[in-house]
């Protein structure tokens, strides 16, 4: 399997992903390793997850997938899911046992973990180019949106944000930083 994941990603400079830049590829780099599998260098490594910290935790406690998909993409998973750190554990229970029953749970999982991606690359992307586009009504968001644009250095559009979220009301902690930014 690694060789032939090492195939497919050949021709691909980069990979997008979720919490895969901490957890996901230097798993798979180790198992390459360990098989002696030069795959080809990945140019490009873009994890959701930073983004999504930056854009939604001061409004949401955790920033897991699920979190995210029920705050922020209005999707909740029906009880064919399974929780993630189970999937090892069903995998090797079919490699002892043969059934493979168990394992549509984690296609399941992986299906929407996919499609998730997908939106939320699509999600955030809207809400970059157009902060204005009807999708961001909470200040904690502009404010957010605010220090994101400030530290990429649109500062116009930091600025219109800052004062956005201010105008909708911050914590006073947040409103004093907000304050301080604009000045």
């Amino acid at each position: 399997m690694l060789a032939a994941l090492a195939e497919h990603l050949a021709p691909f400079e980069s990979v997008v992903s979720y919490n895969g830049r901490s957890f996901d590829w230097p798993l798979l780099e180790n198992r390459f390793v360990m098989r002696r599998i030069h795959p080809a260098p990945l140019i490009n490594h873009f994890d959701l997850l930073y983004l999504t910290r930056r854009l939604w935790k001061l409004r949401i406690d955790s920033c897991s997938m699920g979190s995210i998909e029920n705050a922020i993409l209005g999707f909740r998973r029906t009880q064919d899911d399974v929780d993630g750190w189970m999937i090892p554990q069903l995998y090797f229970q079919y490699l002892r046992t043969g059934n493979a029953k168990p394992l549509r749970r984690v296609f399941y999982h992986n299906l929407h973990d996919i499609l998730s991606l997908a939106m939320l690359a699509a999600y955030a992307d809207k809400i970059l180019q157009d902060p204005w586009c009807g999708l961001v009504a909470h200040p904690l968001d502009y404010f957010s949106l605010g220090r994101l644009y400030a530290g990429m250095g649109e500062i116009d559009q930091g600025v219109t944000c800052l004062e956005h979220a201010l105008q909708g009301g911050l914590p006073p902690r947040l409103e004093s930083e907000a304050l301080l930014r604009l000045a």
